[in-house]
């Protein structure tokens, strides 16, 4: 009990102030904190694959842009000229080197980029092994335990599987530069080309 003197009206009141056990009721055990630290971090796991398969998605619209591009490229060698001088001719065979060059890149990018869509099995915990061993007789802490290491296992699998992927993925991106870098250096040797004879009017 907690004695307070109220004043009213010029009045002074004494209020007795009782306290409840229900202020303590949203204090978290250890138990909890760590169960909340475990469900996070999985849900980010899970969170981390979604963003990925976003990301792929995107890359692979730039891809449908990029495969427009090359397809224009490579029809621009149909246009080409028997060379008469050898400047002609060394510009004609770099443009050849540059174009396989490029679509190597953009096939290999692309091959990984639809590998990345693949579904991989993320490691979870099974609910049936609160039942199999009667986890619901044991003690919080030994229940805490338990999901504890279940669930940092499963974290560790999942996080390192993620790596290996955005990985991967990161190679696609250097790709992706290395291919548009491929595509300008092509369009500056079509220009020196042309403006050398090596190209049908």
């Amino acid at each position: 009990m907690e004695k307070y003197d109220v004043q009213v009206e010029n009045k002074t009141y004494s209020v007795e102030i009782e306290k409840t056990s229900n202020m303590h009721q949203n204090d978290k055990t250890a138990e909890d904190i760590a169960k909340d630290a475990f469900l996070s971090e999985y849900d980010h796991c899970v969170q981390r694959a979604e963003k990925l398969d976003n990301k792929v998605y995107i890359l692979l619209t730039v891809c449908a842009f990029l495969f427009v591009l090359l397809t224009s490229t490579i029809s621009e060698a149909a246009h080409f000229a028997f060379p008469h001088n050898g400047l002609a001719f060394t510009l004609i065979m770099l443009y050849v080197l540059l174009l396989i060059c490029d679509v190597a890149v953009y096939s290999l990018m692309l091959i990984k980029l639809v590998g990345l869509l693949k579904s991989v099995p993320f490691a979870r915990f099974n609910t049936r092994e609160i039942l199999k061993y009667d986890l619901i007789a044991q003690t919080p802490e030994t229940i805490a335990r338990y999901l504890g290491t279940k669930y940092v296992r499963c974290i560790d699998y999942n996080n390192e599987l993620l790596e290996k992927r955005y990985k991967a993925f990161n190679f696609c991106v250097n790709l992706l530069v290395t291919d548009v870098v491929i595509s300008i250096l092509l369009a500056f040797v079509c220009v020196f080309i042309s403006l050398n004879g090596g190209m049908r009017v």
